[in-house]
């Protein structure tokens, strides 16, 4: 579920919660009273879900936006609380690592692009494709041998 998702169903969910205490849908501070229900039960989920609780396909986008709301949520809680309490199990902590290596490498990339010149461009092509034959040959010294 991703974070729009979520703010959806917490509205919907604060909506229900005003109507059925009320039972007035004309009130006139009706959609006031339901964004802040629904702001508690986020800020509720937030403090009391664990975000690394569930079992992810790393290969579905679905996976990698829950990645993405485990991140958020641990940088949420670094800024608030300047303290954050990381999930125990070893694929967690991997699946978090290789997201955050990841978009790091990506605001890198971000910065190469925009700012290098054709020839360091090229030398860098260059070196990876140094090294793609040095590691195919590696591989094959390994199955020979």
């Amino acid at each position: 579920m991703t974070w729009r998702d979520q703010r959806m169903l917490f509205t919907a969910l604060g909506f229900l919660a005003v109507t059925m205490k009320d039972g007035n849908t004309e009130s006139a501070d009706l959609a006031y009273r339901a964004r802040a229900m629904a702001a508690l039960m986020e800020e509720f989920c937030r403090d009391n879900v664990q975000p690394g609780a569930v079992t992810l396909d790393m290969d579905s986008a679905i996976a990698v936006s829950a990645v993405d709301q485990m991140i958020l949520h641990y940088v949420r809680e670094l800024r608030e609380r300047e303290e954050t309490v990381l999930p125990e199990d070893r694929e967690t902590l991997l699946r978090l690592y290789d997201r955050l290596q990841h978009r790091a490498i990506r605001r890198e990339q971000a910065e190469f692009y925009s700012n290098a010149h054709v020839q360091i461009v090229a030398d860098r092509v260059l070196a990876y494709l140094d090294a793609e034959i040095a590691q195919r040959e590696s591989d094959e010294q390994k199955a020979w041998g």
